[in-house]
């Protein structure tokens, strides 16, 4: 006789659902590192707006017009920043909220994988049981047997 776990469907739809979880999961950090790299490559166009501004001033002369056009830039950057700021803000929320799910999700899967584990112990044991008495019945029935032949005798 082999073990048939009764709750094999629940387990089957609840490591559905924490797939589900673990994708989204990686869906959402996945925007979260497409947002931080946006904001590194803001402050890297900052920088070569800074180098640029740096140039012209040891360059000297009439710059005025370019000195004013690039601090307007890294001020246009500067709000760029702040506004992609407080996007990664909102994306490290979702990020926290998915992997609260994914975790919820893997611990629900796990506690029918635990108890799947233990109801398969559990038939074990008592199929061991089942056939040691089996064994014991036909030794005794063996020996019994064999008295009986001896004392006809």
């Amino acid at each position: 006789m082999a073990f048939r776990f009764r709750l094999e469907k629940v387990l089957a739809f609840r490591k559905s659902n924490e797939e589900l979880a673990r994708k989204n999961y990686l869906e959402i950090k996945a925007e979260l590192e497409d947002q931080q790299n946006i904001l590194k490559s803001y402050y890297d166009q900052i920088e070569l707006a800074q180098a640029e501004r740096h140039k012209l001033i040891l360059k000297g002369g009439n710059s005025s017009e370019s000195l004013s056009q690039i601090h307007n830039y890294i001020k246009g950057m500067e709000i760029k920043i702040d506004r992609q700021k407080i996007v990664i803000k909102n994306q490290l929320i979702k990020v926290e909220e998915s992997q609260l799910v994914l975790q919820r999700t893997s611990i629900e899967c796990k506690m029918i994988e635990k108890l799947k584990e233990n109801q398969k112990e559990e038939f074990r044991q008592l199929n061991k049981k089942k056939e040691e008495k089996i064994l014991s019945e036909m030794t005794n029935a063996r020996f019994n047997l064999r008295k009986k032949n001896e004392s006809e005798f």
